[in-house]
């Protein structure tokens, strides 16, 4: 709080910025900033692993990382870039449980299903080779999910594309 009140005299309050893991971590600034009168805002009061976007890139992961994971697959065939049906998931579920495979090995024989399943295979062979950053990326890009995004305008998509970008980005670093 010290060196923002000295810097405030030279710069915008709006110029700063302190990043924390989580809100709890957070506390301690805001008390401060309350009590000297420095203007702050806090964004994302949400754990990061808890939004949406962050759990689609984190499942990504570990499908790649382990294809029978169906938890994973089955939250990825959810995202909104898959015009898939929930009647339709639901129907492959059942299946793969009554034949004891995986979700994956059973979308692998579907028609409706072949291109994620291709693209699956083309980023579990991806991984063997490249960072977690590149993968992310790879997948955003053959998902064309910023893009769906994008062309699905709303403050709430900015906001997811922002928070995918700032997480590949802190992994590249």
């Amino acid at each position: 709080a010290d060196t923002i009140e000295k810097l405030s005299k030279e710069k915008d309050y709006n110029n700063f910025a302190i990043l924390v893991r989580n809100h709890a971590l957070a506390k301690p600034f805001i008390e401060e900033f309350k009590a000297r009168g420095i203007p702050f805002q806090v964004r994302n009061k949400q754990a990061l692993a808890s939004l949406p976007e962050i759990k689609d890139m984190i499942a990504v992961l570990r499908l790649l990382t382990n294809p029978t994971d169906d938890l994973a697959l089955f939250r990825i065939l959810k995202m909104p870039i898959h015009s898939f049906e929930m009647e339709e998931i639901l129907e492959l579920i059942s299946e793969a449980k009554k034949s004891h495979n995986s979700l994956y090995s059973i979308i692998k024989e579907k028609d409706s299903f072949r291109d994620i399943a291709q693209t699956i295979g083309e980023l579990i062979a991806f991984t063997k080779a490249n960072a977690v950053s590149r993968i992310l990326g790879e997948f955003i890009q053959k998902s064309k999910y910023i893009q769906y995004l994008q062309e699905n305008q709303s403050v709430e998509n900015e906001e997811k594309i922002v928070s995918i970008m700032e997480q590949v980005e802190k992994l590249t670093a």
